[in-house]
């Protein structure tokens, strides 16, 4: 018999007891003693001496960290199943595993992605919307932008610790609608942030050439694309006002942390319920620069030529075309609609004194 309790706080955060009881009551399944379990009334009411098995399905992108993930994967599943959970690690091939293995989580407990922050988008986008399945994250990409958000460790024993301590927070979940395609509407989720201008052209001109992508690559590709870029003109509508419509550059964000050393969105809070929106109108290769210079030394909001706006629905057009990423990872153009939705997916993060 499996018992599971689960109590949400204001906090948003969660604490999740799954308890195996043996045929006999004993609990032995478990290695649990007789006196590890009480029952209390008509109420199951189960007390923990030992670590709960968790069942554990691993997403491994075997490229991600030149190549580490690979080498990792066999040490996490080792150590995890050593310490009784029951792990099932799975490979990506091509695009679209991850999304796939993910929408099959029936009679699992969490999923652990090992990779960066687009293989951490296909799993929140193949997760059944309103399942309360965790996510826990290895992170091995070249922004590692959640895993920055949510102060992850990093290593195999860090993300073991995660699953052991099993701490579930809700951290706002973004919704980017794309134009109708064939009359239905292209729904993706995001966790992180949506972008364009500048840095989605890049990701577009790197991606149609493919190879891994690095921070030197993109620093590169950065410096490549720079001096023939055609700077777009966006329009930035929030909560149905237009807030700006000469944009070059827009970052609606659900994180306060950028890819890289950037930070665009400093008040930004993953859990609050609203999005971030930061725009900039500088057209010219130096404006490009200013930008990306004040970014990374975090005073992207102090220089001229930028604006910043929060809201729960974002909305990006331009009569030009003007490339999107999300979440690090290149996704067509404008216009786009997006929404956030509070608190509505458990992530695992490390357990704190508080």
């Amino acid at each position: 018999l499996w018992i599971s309790s689960q109590r949400r706080n204001s906090g948003t955060t969660v604490s999740l007891r799954t308890v195996a009881i043996g045929a006999n009551g004993s609990g032995t399944r478990m290695g649990l003693q007789a006196n590890d379990v009480s029952l209390i009334g008509r109420a199951w009411t189960a007390t923990l001496r030992t670590m709960p098995a968790r069942r554990i399905r691993v997403i491994l992108n075997p490229i991600s960290g030149a190549g580490r993930g690979r080498s990792y994967a066999p040490v996490v599943a080792g150590e995890l199943r050593r310490r009784g959970h029951f792990v099932d690690v799975l490979e990506t091939r091509r695009r679209g595993d991850a999304r796939r293995w993910a929408s099959e989580i029936a009679g699992w407990d969490a999923i652990l992605a090992i990779g960066g922050d687009g293989t951490v988008n296909e799993v929140v986008n193949g997760l059944p919307r309103g399942a309360e399945v965790p996510l826990a994250v290895l992170p091995l990409g070249t922004g590692n932008v959640l895993a920055k958000e949510l102060k992850l460790g990093r290593g195999p024993e860090a993300v073991c610790r995660l699953v052991d301590e099993w701490n579930v927070h809700w951290m706002d979940c973004g919704r980017i609608e794309s134009p109708p395609i064939a009359d239905e509407a292209r729904i993706e989720r995001f966790l992180m942030m949506v972008g364009t201008g500048f840095d989605a052209e890049i990701l577009h001109r790197h991606h149609e050439r493919r190879g891994r992508m690095t921070q030197f690559t993109y620093f590169i590709w950065g410096l490549l694309t720079v001096f023939d870029y055609q700077a777009p003109r966006i329009r930035v509508e929030v909560d149905g006002r237009v807030v700006e419509d000469k944009a070059t550059f827009v970052v609606a964000s659900n994180v306060r942390e950028y890819g890289g050393p950037f930070v665009f969105a400093p008040h930004a809070r993953h859990d609050d319920g609203i999005l971030d929106v930061m725009w900039f109108r500088g057209r010219f290769a130096r404006d490009v620069f200013r930008i990306l210079w004040a970014g990374m030394f975090r005073y992207a909001l102090e220089i001229g030529d930028t604006g910043y706006a929060t809201g729960r629905h974002v909305a990006l057009s331009s009569p030009d075309r003007a490339p999107l990423q999300i979440d690090g990872d290149p996704h067509g153009f404008c216009p786009v609609a997006l929404t956030v939705d509070r608190q509505c997916f458990p992530v695992l993060v490390p357990a704190t004194d508080a």
